[in-house]
């Protein structure tokens, strides 16, 4: 058959640290600069999405984040 992404778990990513297993609100690292690979990071995002693609809910925070530093 065709192999689906359907029944498999995606990794989760950190958007802030880019380490796998935790999602960048439970992320104990100092915030992300908005930097070149920050900006790239939210267009491939918005790329995806636009493709149809369905966006974990960690994606989807990091697009909402306007990366504002508190």
């Amino acid at each position: 058959g065709q192999g689906g992404a359907q029944g498999k778990q995606r990794v989760i990513t950190c958007y802030n640290c880019k380490v796998e297993g935790h999602m960048s609100k439970q992320c104990t690292e100092p915030r992300r600069k908005r930097d070149v690979e920050w900006f790239k990071d939210k267009v491939l995002l918005v790329q995806a999405q636009a493709n149809g693609q369905v966006l974990q809910e960690e994606e989807l925070e990091f697009l909402a984040d306007p990366g504002l530093t508190i």
